[in-house]
This record gives structure tokens, sequence and C-alpha cells, in this order.
């Protein structure tokens, strides 16, 4: 996938130590059967204001932690402990 490098410059550093990029990848391989083509795809997120931009990235960087379809059966235990746990301090938030 070829990135504009606008929206690596629009994601800027981000304090999770992700990679903007995997992350905007992951995007479309959740979001992508709701766009034509990776244009309109990247154009939607080009037209995101830097704050919701940033909170879209963490958000897909939440579900891709958690998809226990991309996790081994045998680890899946740990992960679900992990989102329980974040799930519950969301809520309290």
């Amino acid at each position: 996938m070829n990135i504009p490098k606008a929206l690596l410059i629009k994601a800027g550093n981000n304090s999770l130590g992700i990679k903007s990029q995997s992350i905007i990848e992951e995007g479309w391989n959740y979001l992508g059967s709701f766009f034509k083509n990776e244009e309109e795809y990247f154009s939607f997120l080009g037209n995101m204001d830097v704050e919701k931009f940033k909170d879209f990235l963490y958000t897909i960087f939440f579900y891709y932690v958690h998809d226990l379809y991309r996790i081994p059966v045998e680890k899946r235990i740990l992960n679900i402990d992990g989102f329980m746990y974040q799930a519950t301090l969301s809520i309290i938030e």
C-alpha cells in the first residue's frame, strides 16, 4: 500500500509507539469494503482534522490489538483478559 506522505506527516508521533503506516493499512483491512478504492479511503482520512485522525489511528490500533482472529488460539485467552481490562477502564472513564 502506497500511503500518501501527507497522511504520515499528519499522524505525527504517537504515544503508543505504533507505526502510523501499519495502522493506516490495518484501517484499510477493516474498513476497505466501505470505500470504492484506496484513493477514496486516503481522501476520507485526509479530510479529517488532526485530532480526529489521531483518534482514528488509536481506534484502529485498539481493534487490531484485540482482533481474536489474528491471534493464535492458544494465546487468545491472554488477549481477552487485556481486552476486558481496557474495556472496563474505558467504561469507567
